[in-house]
């Protein structure tokens, strides 16, 4: 069914970097250091919802170099409009350019490929790095999710 989206995901190939579906064995072979990762596996099996997520959606695992560095998933809550979310493994830091080519690839070819009209996030506050990426792909806030997050952490809507 997506077999189309990632030819177009993975049209230029430069850097060694390329997109191929979603396994658990992506997210488990990772090392994740994003707090609000850390905060769901207290309450669930973070593999297990990606690859549910993943059933209802759209997900994808970014390589470098033959590693899994980056997970993206774009889940629909109806027709047009969807919540994107993405994890990666620390690794990716030394990385901060391929890290933003790729996501801003992703979160600019992804929404045309389904026809969504509104594309949005949840983004942790007091994460100033994240927000500010977020800002840079393209996405505004709209509001404050109060006592959003597991460990009760304030976060921002936005959207695209």
């Amino acid at each position: 069914m997506y077999s189309q989206l990632f030819d177009e995901l993975n049209n230029k190939k430069p850097d060694g970097v390329f997109f191929i579906p979603f396994s658990k064995v992506h997210y488990q072979s990772m090392r994740i250091t994003q707090k609000d990762i850390l905060a769901h596996q207290q309450y669930f099996d973070v593999a297990d919802k990606l690859e549910m997520q993943n059933e209802i959606g759209f997900c994808a695992t970014v390589f470098l170099n033959l590693n899994p560095v980056m997970i993206f998933g774009i889940v629909p809550i109806w027709h047009g409009v969807a919540e994107a979310w993405m994890i990666a493994d620390n690794t990716i830091r030394k990385k901060p350019y391929i890290l933003s080519k790729y996501s801003k690839r992703f979160i600019d070819i992804v929404p045309v490929s389904l026809a969504l009209h509104r594309l949005q996030i949840t983004v942790r506050i007091a994460d100033k790095r994240a927000v500010s990426w977020a800002r840079f792909l393209g996405f505004t806030e709209e509001g404050i999710l109060r006592r959003y997050g597991p460990d009760q952490a304030n976060y921002y809507m936005m959207r695209k």
